[in-house]
């Protein structure tokens, strides 16, 4: 199950507890998407250059990575001042929607590209949270 499924099955089951029990669940899923997205594009640098053939592609990746986590964490900070009332849900949606539109086509193009190149493959199956994030990408 990929990271939004389980936001939204976890969302569904604490809507009935109220506003404030989903408010808090849905900020921290978006700052664990950003913290997510972060580590990755660090795992990704820590990998090295992985060759002149994918080198911009590697750092394309790492840049749209970090993008996206600085995305996320805008957002979880201005769901976090938002009040826990029955428009929430709805302010979260826009937000998101409008902060990171389309964010991660752009990544898993970029990771695709790289990780099905044969003599790369290996390295991102060696790399225990590119692996985990590229099971992720192909379950999509």
């Amino acid at each position: 199950m990929g990271v939004s499924a389980a936001a939204s099955r976890e969302l569904r089951g604490i809507a009935g507890a109220g506003p404030a029990a989903a408010k808090d669940a849905v900020v921290r899923w978006v700052s664990l998407a950003s913290t997510t997205h972060r580590k990755i594009a660090t795992d990704i640098q820590g990998l090295g250059a992985l060759g002149s053939d994918v080198q911009s592609l590697q750092d394309r990746l790492v840049r749209e990575l970090n993008t996206d986590a600085d995305g996320f964490g805008r957002v979880a900070a201005r769901l976090a001042a938002l009040p826990a009332d029955g428009a929430f849900l709805e302010r979260y949606e826009q937000s998101v929607a409008v902060e990171m539109g389309n964010a991660g086509e752009q990544v898993t193009a970029l990771f695709e590209q790289i990780a099905t190149t044969p003599k790369y493959a290996e390295a991102f199956r060696a790399n225990e949270v590119c692996s985990n994030w590229q099971g992720l990408a192909r379950a999509k």
